[in-house]
This record gives structure tokens, C-alpha cells and sequence, in this order.
């Protein structure tokens, strides 16, 4: 029961992370199309 338990967290730990490592990188792109769109 332990180990599984350990294991469900560990899993939802880097389902977390994915989606900040995600958010972060639509957020650069936003970033990135806004500084266009102002230099255009």
C-alpha cells in the first residue's frame, strides 16, 4: 500500500511539473509574439 501511494505521488509531482514547465513556455511565446507585434 505504501509504495503505491509513494508511486500516485511521484506521478502527480511531475504531471505538476509538466504543466508549469508548459505554462511556462506559452507564456514565453506570449512574451516573445507581444515584443513583435510592439517592434512591428
Amino acid at each position: 500500500m505504501r509504495t503505491g501511494k509513494e508511486h500516485h505521488g511521484v506521478s502527480l509531482r511531475n504531471c505538476l511539473r509538466n504543466i508549469s514547465t508548459r505554462r511556462r513556455k506559452i507564456n514565453s511565446q506570449i512574451k516573445n509574439s507581444r515584443l513583435v507585434h510592439e517592434t512591428f
